[in-house]
């Protein structure tokens, strides 16, 4: 629920909305409605999540060291 709330807040600055609308042309070639992101949202499923957990195991972490 805190994730629908955050999509329907207000931007006043305009600049995650323009974020947002880069992300979109370039994942879906098109600006997606707020509908479409909340159905998309709502149709997550628990085996999503658990395939996205697979990227934060051990074997996946890596370290960069950067010098000054």
């Amino acid at each position: 629920q805190q994730v629908i709330a955050r999509e329907r807040l207000l931007d006043c600055s305009g600049e995650e909305v323009s974020q947002k609308a880069v992300g979109f042309l370039f994942e879906h070639q098109r600006i997606l409605t707020l509908q479409e992101v909340l159905d998309e949202l709502a149709g997550t499923s628990m085996d999503d999540i658990r395939q996205a957990l697979e990227w934060l195991r051990p074997n996946w972490w890596y370290t960069a060291i950067a010098h000054p």
